[in-house]
């Protein structure tokens, strides 16, 4: 069923943009980058309409592939592993954009074994298992966002990233390019927890699945135990992503090198002076 296009639907107030079909779809631009210079200047802001983070796409209307169109978006980074798209029902593809395939993590890191462990750090109380589960998304996937980093260097036009729910890989590589452009912390988990706001119809649907899911009850428990963890993995809340960014230091680009990512650096800065981080235009 399409999404709601009432005018006092939070999916279409910014930085949300409303995509037939979708939820959880929004642009990462217009937040506040910290002035470092000593001369007064009109505060800058990442730039909006570049990139864009959301779900899997197997929803999508006919009028919402449109929309994408209207926004310029050409090219679409799904980070997703093997055994995540064949339960979506495989790829769907959008005539006129292009799909670029980058997986976080290879098919053998989503064992059964491995899947019970992530739902145990991202379900758990307190903040130190999401945090080693964020760590766990960047050491995997550095080749995934030197990909994208390298692309949002190039003078790029519109692109879109998403993994399953547009969320936790989503939002570990968006809390770091959004650090490395200058964006506090508090600002950077801000910006994840509103996936609060955009996963907030489909909650219900999730946990109901996730309580079905026999690794998640061996790993997580059954009855009022399981569903109060379920509910937790998909409350968003920014406390995660705060003790995350804070936990790295002050120089988050060494955090990139140190995953391996050859070639990260350098591109970052062409990001620093183009692509992402030259708007000056207000949030």
């Amino acid at each position: 069923m399409a999404e709601s296009t009432t005018a006092e639907d939070p999916l279409h107030k910014p930085p949300f943009v409303p995509i037939d079909g979708l939820g959880n779809f929004r642009d990462i631009g217009g937040w506040a980058i910290a002035d470092t210079s000593t001369e007064p200047q009109a505060p800058a802001r990442v730039r909006k309409g570049i990139l864009y983070r959301g779900p899997d796409l197997g929803p999508i209307t006919t009028a919402g592939v449109q929309q994408l169109k209207d926004l310029g978006v050409g090219i679409i980074f799904d980070i997703r592993s093997v055994p995540q798209i064949v339960r979506a029902g495989g790829v769907k593809e959008l005539e006129g954009i292009k799909r670029v395939w980058v997986p976080v993590f290879e098919e053998k890191e989503y064992t059964p074994e491995k899947a019970g462990l992530r739902y145990v750090q991202y379900s758990g109380d307190g903040t130190e298992g999401i945090v080693q589960a964020f760590e766990e998304i960047l050491t995997r996937g550095a080749h995934t966002f030197r990909t994208i980093l390298l692309y949002l260097s190039s003078s790029p036009t519109p692109c879109m990233m998403h993994c399953t729910t547009g969320n936790n890989r989503s939002g570990a590589f968006i809390g770091i390019l959004l650090s490395l452009l200058g964006v506090s912390p508090e600002d950077v988990a801000t910006e994840y927890a509103l996936s609060e706001i955009g996963l907030a119809r489909g909650r219900d649907k999730v946990v109901a699945r996730l309580l079905k899911n026999e690794k998640f009850k061996e790993a997580c428990g059954s009855g009022e135990e399981g569903k109060r963890r379920a509910e937790r993995m998909v409350t968003k809340h920014l406390y995660p992503l705060l003790s995350f960014t804070c936990s790295v230091g002050p120089d988050i680009k060494c955090y990139i090198w140190s995953t391996g990512a050859s070639g990260v650096g350098s591109c970052c800065e062409v990001i620093f002076s183009g692509g992402l981080g030259s708007s000056t235009e207000p949030r």
